[in-house]
């Protein structure tokens, strides 16, 4: 008994351990590692008590259980929760009971009661019971459960607390899909354990959103979940719009009672997805698809249920599928008519039902044009004498207004976009030129660029403007460096593949390496040297073409600080962020550091800990979406209303994908499944924000509660994410000792004597079947189909030129069986196993390129 009085009550349980405070509310939840439960370490997951403007978080603790209930169809909804709950008496220690008190609804009687069911792996469970006492029919139109959990990313000493929030703060990974559904609090360093919470016996959740104070707070995190049974009356109440699952309600006729269960188990998700796995072992329904969420239509996804036996699949769109099933799980091969967002429910044979959330889209050859078309219709503007004149700037997708006031750019956010975009617009035209679209380029370089924004004597780099008139402030931003060298890359790409541009394909290098020289000495502050930063992980591809180029006292006065750059980043041994505790934009850095180091260590954490805060919740918003903390100062204000609310798709997803990537560079023993499909998805997921028209939105919030609900209304830093993808797409066909292969970005075929890849990801120009150990790579056009001798004695390429001239195509195979070539009527020798060629492309034809081993 403590001081106070009041006797805590404690239920030990094999791996979970629940203290109790006041009113029945869960205020320490301790968990242990499930593959270590007698050595590993504890570690507590409930959030510590903190005021949320006029409210708490106590009252919002696990244990908590909110009521909105109306007693005629015409009533008002009223809203309640269990604020007081009084111990009931057992003989039992290993079970707890709880008698709630419901204020405005006496005729209800709610009590709860905290067990642990046993079994391969033991799990707590908590019954809430609830009573129709009264004589008159009830109607719950919302049965929530909050879960404040310790993600809240404050709170910790200057000097140690980025080391303090990531050993000791979570993410919660949400997923609503019926009875399916689960919470996933996963530990920032994805070290065990973490937790899963879920809906157990005859019960599943519909709706998720956070609590409306804490996502209004000033603090770093995404607030408060609160999973919803019911939500009709939430939805009424608040006059939100209808969400994925559609909104129910439960009448209680007199003297009817339900019980509704919550479950709660230890999990960890590392290189394997063992929540899916647990989930599984515990009879919970559990889903997994591939290649992603977001898939073109013509493409088609694959989902995998385990934990239960479907017996019906159903869509909610006109849609193809190819189901199966057995005692063990089942599968469905989903393909729809046309591109939409897609339901996918499926019934199984304990009576539950489920669902996946899929969004089918357009090719993304399609999208990435219509993409670049939408730019520059809407987002370059015309005002000679301003500042802004032929700038790319960020604009509204839903309307095309473009933010181009003194309000507007007088912090980085909308410089940073209209520069992503302008990078993005870049890149496209070096593999889809279009002369109108480089002309616009070349006006955004010569009137905006070296003009306005970047001082042309010492190319440093502004990040606001002060008035319409003058020239760009703020020079020490480090983050708006990389996005102008690497404009300046893609430029010179593009310049050497058509040549004729205003700036020589070798200016535009000389551009991009005085830019990245002058962010080594002047953009990078002395105390925010540890801190990695979104795109400038690619400054090791400047130096290669640095070198190629033969500008060698360039490549010599880079280097140097480019080797201190990247040893000072991983002078720490803890995940690395800027101005707060949690920026995914970092890892992306710190891994091609590490890379380049050989530093083993980071390159593992790196991609451990960018993974770790990646969803993979089978809802489009959700898988493969990295967590993005909204910070003022990190992002800018967006030139809209803003909270902090949850972000989802945002501009780091295709980027950190690429540290999964970059090591397929070489055969693997053992593939890290859940890696692979956090950056399938995320590397995929991102163009669930371009419409079909091309207007793109910066991210998708899924919560009602926040002002940002929905696409985010400004394009923000959606270029520099399709930049990546860009940069990083190909068709990889991984196989697998358990899955047969895994497919990205193409269609493969395994015929009697050779191989198939037909390329889908809108670029074409990179095919890598890693553990057959073929890989062909192509400077310009597009590989349209491609067949590989199963021996490896031949190939045989169908490549189109997408431009309107002849292009002279560098074509580099690796893996072929042989030394010597035939190549047309040439006799080609490899060079350490590689076999370069160049091919000349006709415009507006497929070029047929036929070779063969000859010894």
């Amino acid at each position: 008994m403590d001081e106070f009085g009041f006797d805590r009550p404690e239920l030990p349980g094999s791996l979970i351990t629940l203290e109790f405070g006041m009113g029945g509310k869960i205020e320490q939840m301790w968990a242990s590692d499930p593959n270590l439960p007698e050595e590993g370490e504890e570690f507590q997951f409930v959030l510590a008590p903190m005021t949320l403007g006029d409210e708490f978080s106590e009252d919002y603790l696990p244990g908590t259980f909110l009521i909105g209930a109306r007693t005629g169809p015409e009533d008002p909804w009223a809203l309640t929760r269990n604020a007081i709950g009084e111990q009931v008496p057992n003989d039992n220690p290993a079970v707890i009971e709880f008698d709630y008190q419901l204020d405005f609804f006496p005729e209800l009687r709610a009590t709860g009661k905290f067990y642990e069911i046993p079994g391969i792996i033991p799990v707590t469970a908590w019954d809430v019971h609830i009573t129709n006492r009264g004589r008159k029919s009830i109607e719950i139109g919302e049965l929530a459960f909050p879960f404040a959990l310790n993600n809240l990313y404050e709170g910790f000493t200057k000097g140690d607390k980025a080391k303090s929030a990531w050993n000791d703060r979570v993410v919660i990974h949400k997923f609503i899909g019926g009875a399916a559904s689960h919470l996933f609090a996963q530990r920032l360093t994805a070290e065990p354990p973490g937790l899963i919470i879920y809906p157990g016996e005859d019960t599943s959740w519909e709706f998720l959103s956070h609590v409306r104070p804490s996502i209004n707070s000033p603090y770093r995190w995404e607030g408060i979940p609160v999973v919803y049974v019911y939500s009709r009356a939430s939805i009424e109440r608040e006059g939100w719009s209808e969400w994925a699952n559609g909104h129910t309600s439960l009448i209680l006729e007199p003297g009817d009672s339900r019980v509704f269960q919550t479950r709660m188990a230890p999990g960890v998700r590392d290189r394997v997805d063992q929540v899916s796995t647990t989930l599984a072992v515990l009879g919970h329904p559990a889903i997994r698809v591939l290649t992603g969420a977001v898939a073109p239509a013509d493409v088609g996804i694959a989902v995998e249920i385990s934990g239960s036996t479907p017996t019906r699949f159903l869509t909610d769109k006109d849609a193809d599928i190819e189901p199966d099933s057995d005692e063990t799980g089942g599968f469905c091969f989903v393909k729809p008519k046309e591109p939409c967002e897609l339901r996918l429910t499926f019934d199984d044979n304990r009576n539950r039902t489920s669902h996946a959330h899929l969004k089918f889209i357009e090719p993304i050859d399609q999208l990435i044009k219509q993409r670049a078309k939408w730019i520059v219709e809407n987002q370059v503007h015309e005002e000679p004498g301003s500042s802004f004149h032929h700038a790319i700037v960020a604009a509204n997708p839903k309307t095309g207004e473009r933010y181009v006031s003194t309000e507007d750019h007088n912090g980085a956010f909308t410089v940073e976009g209209g520069l992503s975009d302008a990078l993005f617009l870049a890149e496209k035209n070096s593999i889809y030129p279009d002369l109108n679209q480089i002309e616009v380029l070349e006006n955004f370089v010569d009137d905006f660029l070296r003009d306005d924004l970047q001082n042309p004597g010492d190319d440093t780099v502004g990040s606001a403007f002060a008035d319409r008139r003058g020239v760009a402030v703020n020079y020490a931003r480090p983050h708006i460096y990389p996005l102008v060298f690497n404009f300046y890359h893609s430029m010179y790409r593009l310049a050497k593949l058509l040549g004729g541009t205003r700036h020589s394909a070798m200016e535009y290098l000389e551009y991009a390496f005085g830019t990245a020289l002058a962010m080594l000495r002047y953009g990078i502050p002395s105390q925010e040297r540890t801190g990695g930063y979104p795109g400038y992980g690619r400054i090791f591809e400047l130096l290669e073409d640095l070198t190629d180029e033969g500008m060698h006292a360039e490549f010599e006065r880079l280097l140097p600080l480019v080797s201190q750059r990247a040893e000072d980043l991983l002078k720490r041994d803890h995940p690395i962020s800027t101005t707060h505790e949690i920026d995914t934009a970092s890892f992306e850095e710190v891994f091609t550091a590490a890379r380049y180091l050989s530093d083993e260590h980071h390159q593992e954490q790196a991609m451990r800990c960018a993974f770790a805060l990646r969803s993979l919740a089978p809802s489009w918003w959700w898988y493969g979406s990295d967590s993005r903390q909204w910070d003022e100062v990190t992002h800018g204000e967006p030139p809209l209303a803003w909270d902090r609310g949850e972000l989802c798709q945002g501009y780091t997803g295709p980027g950190n994908s690429m540290m999964f990537f970059e090591t397929l560079d070489r055969d693997y023993a053992l593939l890290p499944e859940a890696h692979l499909r956090a950056a399938f998805g995320g590397l995929l997921g991102v163009w669930a924000l371009v419409q079909p028209d091309g207007a793109a939105s910066m991210a998708y919030c899924p919560d009602p509660a926040s002002r940002f609900f929905g696409h985010v209304n400004a394009t923000g830093d959606i270029g520099m994410a399709l930049y990546h993808y860009l940069r990083a797409a190909g068709s990889y066909v991984l196989p697998s000792a358990t899955h047969g292969v895994f497919t990205f970005g193409c269609h493969f075929e395994v015929e009697a004597n050779h191989y198939t890849v037909r390329p889908w990801d809108g670029i074409g120009r990179k095919v890598v079947l890693r553990q057959v150990g073929a890989e062909v790579l192509i400077s310009v056009g597009m590989i349209r189909e491609l067949t590989l001798d199963i021996r490896k004695r031949w190939v045989k390429m169908n490549i189109e030129n997408p431009t309107n001239r002849i292009l002279k195509a560098e074509l580099r195979i690796r893996g072929l069986w042989g030394k010597h070539f035939q190549v047309g009527t040439s006799r080609v020798v490899a060079q350490e196993g590689e076999l370069a060629v160049t091919v000349s492309l006709t415009p507006g034809i497929i070029t047929q390129v036929s070779i063969e081993v000859l010894e």
